[in-house]
């Protein structure tokens, strides 16, 4: 899509108007980013293992393998910091999840984005994005890695994503504490709590 200049007469807030039907028909048209701009509202995540032994590095900079997170359910989303907009509202609703699920949350789920861009997200980029969107705490993991390794990844959970820099990934993931699937969601459409009540339920599946 093709975005047109703005004139130098435009207003501040006829730039902001425009931004925010920008953000809101990314995440909401129904041709948006979700396996090759299909979205989806709730479906069964037909996934043997979303956690195996790859290696990546964390926020902090610390080698962690995605099969050592496994033992409570995990809550996935592919995300680039620069992405202004849908990427910061799918951040924003797993944030809703977390409150629904009340204080202490991180005993029962694993809060996981991983990049989609590693080349331009490293564990700085990642930590000031965790900072920014207020969730830089316990239960909360934000991973890079290799650029095959994120894209076997990628592979694995059935999206592509970033090819031309205009498409996101707009589904989060949840997977019980062996690591298999349970259910994908719309990241930006699907009630916080519908997606907390299935993580309680899943902490019973393994």
């Amino acid at each position: 899509m093709t975005q047109r200049r703005l004139s130098g007469r435009s207003t501040p807030a006829a730039v902001w108007i425009v931004s925010v039907a920008a953000i809101f028909a990314l995440a909401f048209a129904p041709a948006a980013r979700a396996e090759r701009g299909k979205a989806v509202s709730e479906t069964q995540l037909g996934l043997a293992d979303g956690l195996p032994k790859i290696s990546f590095t964390d926020q902090n900079g610390r080698a962690i393998s995605l099969s050592s997170l496994k033992g409570k359910p995990a809550l996935v989303a592919f995300i680039h910091t620069q992405c202004e907009g849908p990427c910061e509202l799918i951040t924003a609703n797993m944030k809703q999840v977390a409150r629904s699920l009340g204080t202490g949350f991180d005993s029962e789920v694993t809060m996981l984005s991983i990049t989609t861009e590693p080349d331009e997200d490293g564990s700085p980029e990642l930590l000031a994005y965790a900072k920014a969107q207020g969730v830089n705490s316990d239960g909360w993991v934000f991973l890079t890695g290799a650029p095959a390794d994120i894209r076997h990844l990628l592979a694995l959970y059935g999206v592509a994503a970033e090819e031309n820099k205009s498409d996101h990934v707009l589904e989060l993931f949840l997977l019980r504490p062996d690591g298999a699937g349970v259910r994908r969601y719309s990241g930006v459409t699907t009630r916080p709590e519908t997606i907390a009540s299935d993580i309680r339920n899943a902490a019973s599946l393994r």
